[in-house]
């Protein structure tokens, strides 16, 4: 996570802690204040969770990651069409070392 982003939130936590208890100070605790306080946590701490996890990466990222995937998915058919080729040749060559063959010599 960038430094000026995590400044950005830090304020705005910040920010919004002192409006919560200038609020609570005013008008007093009651269930509504509770409730703004509960969403207030569980929106910051997704909003970490998903910044520290690298949720958030910018769409240029996400293309040159698809395209590397796509390239890599193309790679993996190629290596797949070979070796079903190898399996196919090894195949025949088993075949033809199984048939008995007659030869006259064997004929007594």
């Amino acid at each position: 996570m960038n430094r000026p982003f995590q400044i950005a939130l830090a304020i705005g936590f910040v920010g919004l802690v002192i409006a919560t208890a200038e609020g609570v100070q005013r008008h007093g605790f009651h269930t509504g204040t509770i409730a703004f306080v509960a969403v207030f946590i569980g929106i910051y701490s997704g909003i970490f969770k998903r910044v520290n996890r690298g949720d958030w990466a910018s769409k240029h990222e996400t293309t040159d990651t698809e395209k590397r995937l796509i390239e890599m998915e193309n790679r993996l058919t190629d290596l797949q069409d070979i070796v079903i080729s190898i399996d196919d040749k090894l195949g025949r060559m088993a075949d033809r070392t199984t048939k008995p063959t007659n030869r006259s010599s064997d004929i007594v």
